[in-house]
């Protein structure tokens, strides 16, 4: 399902939105340090350089997707009983205080607490949330292997990331990208995305990503910017291999080959601060 009756729905993208869920960048945390449990000081935001991020979306019946979220968060609704769960690889090869590292994210695109959760708000799906149409709208991040067991412990002990220590191996040409999550020699899932054309300019943009910890949803906000693009004609697969998070993610109604959307980004330099803010669950 690519695009979702779009005759008699776009008012809702402008009725009653305009200031709902803003990213007010002043509030943004500044400097700091935070030491770790190892002693290690990290010094606080992290700056991220010349990264790259591919993310395919698919739809899955919103009950399934429901109970993997904490009760204030409310899955974003691509029509009547179908929400939408994100896979991507974002490859980190410049990172200050971290040594370089990738990850494979599986998240859900969301909101907090919204009056009331309507579906084909989003008609066109964009992952970078217009944070004027979703009431704090971001990504619940759901399963984040990584690379290196530092950043595992970064970014579990600051931000409540769900990481673990994994390898991830990619491969592309000039039309492909492929990337395999793999644990102890087997592989758990394998993306595969064609690449789309980036803007030749620059973007700038905010992502936001909600995570648990102390009892609490942090929501993370980074400001970023690069060359990077959006599709739902995209074309993508995702293939479960061995493991419990594939076990896991095999078991949702998937069209395992027909994504949603595709976004593909390069170039891309951000930072990553502390938690923008902390809601209750």
């Amino acid at each position: 399902m690519r695009i979702t009756i779009l005759v008699g729905i776009m008012g809702m993208l402008m009725v009653g939105c305009s200031h709902i869920g803003s990213i007010d960048k002043s509030k943004i945390p500044g400097e700091t340090i935070y030491r770790l449990s190892t002693g290690q000081e990290v010094a606080l935001p992290l700056q991220y350089k010349n990264w790259k991020w591919v993310m395919a979306t698919y739809t899955a019946p919103v009950n399934q997707i429901e109970k993997m979220l904490p009760s204030k968060l409310k899955p974003v609704l691509i029509s009547p009983g179908k929400a939408l769960i994100s896979f991507g690889v974002l490859e980190y090869p410049n990172v200050s205080a971290l040594k370089p590292y990738d990850e494979w994210l599986i998240s859900i695109p969301v909101q907090y607490d919204p009056f009331v959760n309507l579906p084909f708000l989003p008609v066109l799906y964009n992952p970078l949330f217009p944070h004027g149409v979703y009431k704090k709208g971001g990504s619940y991040i759901y399963h984040l292997p990584v690379t290196t067991a530092e950043s595992h412990r970064a970014g579990s002990e600051i931000w409540g990331f769900p990481k673990v220590h994994r390898q991830i191996k990619c491969t592309e040409d000039a039309n492909t990208k492929t990337c395999d999550l793999i644990n102890s020699g087997e592989v758990v899932m394998s993306l595969q995305v064609e690449k789309i054309a980036v803007n030749d300019d620059k973007r700038e943009f905010a992502y936001c990503s909600y995570t648990e910890k102390d009892n609490q949803l942090l929501r993370t906000c980074i400001i970023a910017s690069g060359n990077y693009d959006y599709t739902a004609f995209g074309k993508a697969s995702i293939k479960f291999g061995k493991g419990k998070i594939a076990e896991e993610m095999s078991s949702l109604t998937l069209d395992k080959d027909d994504p949603l959307q595709v976004f593909y980004a390069e170039n891309l330099d951000s930072e990553l601060p502390l938690e923008y803010e902390r809601l209750e669950k």
